[in-house]
């Protein structure tokens, strides 16, 4: 079974400073391990995160969705080695700041081809409203409308979903990226 932390008046004294600049984000970890993937064996510097690390910071910063805030990795005294510490920060800041700019490139991505099918969708419906008004309707005209009236609103409608509605959960995972990158993170012993 854990030991609990014994909560020293420099642990107190500390905490306060931090809460009163900053929100906190506290997670306990059982190792320095517990950030990173169990299938990665590279050094702390080049690791992957672990998804479930990731997980719950992102479950813990939903309450925090601005401003600056201080990620507080509290982890046993007798593990703790500060000289490993200054490259786990780096490498957790470069995770986030990475993500939040591939999350980025995605979103101009879909924008983009939100905006291309919804002006093709437009288009295509310029082009039924054309067929309908012709006045010499053949048997090829009546079919190319009909064909193309609903693929003119498919279009319109998937664009118009790709510029505002899909990229609304993108839009949340780039702050949660961001908040993390620009976040203090620290280590405290418990």
């Amino acid at each position: 079974m854990d030991e609990l932390p014994v909560i020293t008046p420099e642990f107190i004294e500390q905490h306060k400073r931090i809460t009163s600049d900053h929100a906190v984000l506290s997670i306990w970890l059982d190792s320095y391990n517990d950030i990173f993937s169990d299938f990665d064996s590279r050094p702390f510097s080049g690791r992957a995160l672990s998804d479930d690390f990731i997980n719950e910071a992102k479950k813990i910063a939903k309450e925090k969705s601005e401003g600056v805030i201080t990620l507080k990795l509290l982890i046993p005294a007798n593990l703790r080695k500060e000289a490993e510490e200054n490259s786990i920060v780096k490498n957790l800041q470069a995770h986030f700041l990475k993500s939040s700019v591939h999350i980025k490139t995605e979103l101009n991505r879909a924008k983009r081809k939100g905006f291309l099918l919804t002006f093709f969708g437009l288009i295509l419906m310029v082009a039924a409203n054309y067929l309908v008004n012709i006045e010499q309707k053949t048997f090829l005209l009546n079919a190319v409308r009909i064909v193309i009236e609903p693929a003119s609103w498919y279009f319109v409608w998937t664009g118009l979903d790709m510029l505002f509605s899909s990229s609304k959960s993108q839009q949340h995972e780039r702050d949660f990226n961001l908040l993390m990158a620009h976040a203090e993170i620290i280590f405290v012993a418990i």
